[in-house]
């Protein structure tokens, strides 16, 4: 049995011992109580998809420096010209960042050579490239050279140092 009310209404008729709930009821319907909405579904977050984290001390020194030969290169050799970087040089810290690239953005690629020799060789090749250039540009007088040029080898050969840093890590 319900009550009607005059604005058409009904009121539903509860059970003694069960509780009851209001809700809405149109017309020959049966009481329901209002649903909850589910609850919003959490925004994705952006992964930044490359972990530097995972890499470990002698990696990110090799890396570290292979940057630091590139910088020298836009910076001192194609932006203000004032000091010249050996192809040799640019040549290994691309392959440095590349071998890298690959480690990080395809963990699961197989290597027919260990991934930790290439980066070993790599770091200790620039670092030998860097001595070389240091030994001939001694000979050169670059010390004599404006503060640009100066600059310029001290980045280029801290990163060469820094590589075969790195490199003496990986061991």
């Amino acid at each position: 049995m319900s009550i009607r009310f005059a604005g058409g209404g009904r009121l539903a008729r509860c059970a003694p011992t069960i509780a009851c709930s209001l809700g809405r009821q149109s017309e020959g319907t049966e009481m329901t109580s209002d649903p909850q909405p589910p609850p919003p579904p959490e925004p994705a977050k952006p992964s930044s998809g490359i972990d530097f984290g995972s890499l470990s001390q002698g990696e990110k020194f090799v890396g570290l420096g292979a940057v630091a030969v590139l910088a020298v290169y836009v910076i001192w050799e194609l932006i203000t010209e004032d000091y010249f970087v050996t192809i040799s040089a640019i040549l290994l810290a691309v392959f440095v960042l590349g071998v890298l690239w690959l480690k990080l953005n395809r963990p699961g690629m197989s290597w027919s050579v260990p991934y930790r020799s290439l980066l070993r060789v790599a770091g200790y090749l620039l670092l030998t490239v860097g001595v070389v250039v240091f030994i001939d540009e001694l000979k050169a007088d670059i010390f004599d050279a404006p503060g640009g040029t100066i600059a310029g080898a001290l980045v280029f050969y801290a990163g060469c140092v820094l590589s075969g840093f790195g490199a003496k890590q990986l061991d």
